[in-house]
């Protein structure tokens, strides 16, 4: 057994990494539009001339006015868990001054460091009263032969949706994060709310108010950056710890380390395949406005210095090169944008009012960014994106999961599950594991969508869950793999 459990565990955590994950290579994303040679973000435009401030952009297409066009029949819960989805597959780290400190790109002499790529505040920002928002360009990486070229940017975590945000990347994460006893992670007990909570972050790098406040530990450091994402890492660690205590009790020969691995495996795919193949269209749902709190009041610091996340957005485009707007749209095959005679934009999927003030903003139809170009196109039918997203995270997703060699539905003799096991995964609801986590007696089927007709609250027992009855093991295999089968059920129940 402990030849099959030492080769498993190492799949589990570091397979990605070998030969598909970014840690130890580079991202699949080439700098072919810097501006100079191959290190050089994208600075100018067509005509030569310097593209407009990031800032500007956010200003004059992504202040919030009023309310959002955007679905409101869809809850908070799509906006989260787009989230910790994304810190699932994606965590560039940007570069460090001498001893890993942090550059502030704002900073007397810094502008022109090559570090630095900040973001010109406009003199008359409507918020702002300085010139500079700081901002550091990503860590470039080598090539396969360890060898500079194009620049290219690294990937921290594993680039698979595999639950690396509740385990970690690492192996070394992972044993932090374990309690190896009955297959359990670790847990705060929390007296006053008298509920299990995170374990807390020793890291003395962290800002703390008052004396009981605590960072939370977690498979993503960014568990910490917004209260939201700290309750989603807690709710899969709770589900991680009801599973493992579900799995002691049907197979009490399974030692510690067979407990934590077939939770694990659970853990991770009786919900991502939900959420990932039935639901991508919804699950990166993004407005288009943003409020002060992410447009303006970005991670304010003690010195009332903030950011604002659409600006980031489009300079990080430009740090990473990537292609402005109208690429995308031919590679989507979406009729591309277009000038008249007399300059004027054609943009096809565009309202005359985000034409005009997209046409205002920049001085060449080529010149627009990704970001806010998809950002303002008119939503398609009953979605939440319009036609480049809606192509962009199709086209990501089909390739997250076809690439990924651990899928769930693999028929890979020695990592798959059996049907009876699929079966029941595919029965699991986020709904479900609300219920099973937290003090919630009804909730909707769809926890996505608000309640309404056909999606009307119900009691939690009405809910389906998963049978973990399946995994009854009788025996282990040769490798020593649980031998899961019928056969090993029927002689749990004469017995």
């Amino acid at each position: 057994m402990a030849r099959w459990l030492e080769n498993y565990a190492k799949s589990t955590i570091l397979s990605s990494i070998k030969l598909w994950n970014n840690l130890d290579t580079h991202s699949l994303q080439v700098c072919i539009f810097c501006s100079v040679g191959i290190d050089a973000p994208r600075r100018f435009g067509v005509l030569g001339e310097e593209l407009p401030s990031a800032r500007v952009i956010s200003n004059e297409l992504h202040k919030a006015d009023g309310q959002s066009p955007r679905n409101d029949k869809l809850t908070m819960m799509v906006m989260q868990w787009g989230q910790f989805i994304d810190h699932e597959f994606v965590s560039t780290p940007v570069m460090k001054d001498t001893m890993g400190a942090n550059i502030d790109c704002c900073d007397e002499g810094n502008e022109n460091r090559t570090e630095c790529f900040p973001i010109r505040i406009p003199d008359d920002d409507p918020f702002y009263n300085r010139t500079c928002m700081s901002m550091v360009r990503s860590a470039p990486v080598l090539d396969h032969d360890c060898e500079p070229g194009f620049r290219e940017q690294m990937n921290q975590v594993t680039s698979y949706i595999d639950a690396s945000a509740i385990y970690g990347s690492t192996e070394d994460q992972s044993i932090s994060l374990r309690a190896f006893e009955g297959g359990l992670l670790k847990i705060y007990e929390d007296n006053e709310t008298n509920s299990e909570q995170l374990p807390p972050d020793t890291n003395d790098k962290y800002t703390i108010e008052a004396p009981k406040d605590r960072c939370a530990l977690a498979g993503d450091k960014r568990v910490n950056v917004v209260p939201a994402l700290g309750w989603s890492h807690t709710c899969f660690m709770r589900e991680h710890n009801r599973i493992a205590q579900e799995l002691v009790g049907i197979n009490a020969d399974w030692d510690d380390e067979t407990i934590f691995q077939q939770t694990r495996r659970i853990n991770g795919q009786q919900n991502y395949r939900e959420h990932i193949c039935v639901k991508y269209d919804i699950i990166f749902h993004y407005c288009s406005i943003f409020g002060d709190g992410v447009r303006n009041l970005l991670f304010k610091d003690k010195n009332g210095i903030s950011l604002d996340l659409p600006s980031l957005n489009i300079q990080r485009g430009r740090d990473h090169g990537i292609p402005g707007y109208n690429h995308w749209r031919k590679h989507c095959n979406l009729g591309q944008a277009n000038m008249s005679y007399d300059g004027s934009f054609i943009l096809p999927d565009h309202t005359e009012e985000q034409r005009l003030k997209i046409q205002n903003i920049y001085s060449h139809v080529d010149d627009i960014d990704l970001f806010p170009g998809a950002m303002t196109e008119s939503l398609l039918p009953d979605s939440s994106v319009g036609p480049i997203f809606a192509c962009l995270l199709g086209k990501q997703l089909k390739k997250l999961r076809e690439g990924d060699r651990y899928w769930h539905e693999t028929q890979d003799p020695i990592i798959k599950f059996t049907n009876d096991q699929l079966t029941e995964l595919r029965k699991v609801s986020f709904a479900r594991v609300l219920c099973d986590n937290f003090d919630v007696s009804q909730v909707q089927p769809d926890v996505f969508h608000v309640p309404g007709i056909g999606n009307e609250r119900v009691d939690c027992d009405q809910i389906q869950g998963i049978n973990l009855e399946k995994w009854v093991s009788c025996d282990f295999l040769p490798d020593g793999r649980p031998h899961f089968n019928s056969y090993c059920r029927k002689k749990r129940n004469r017995e």
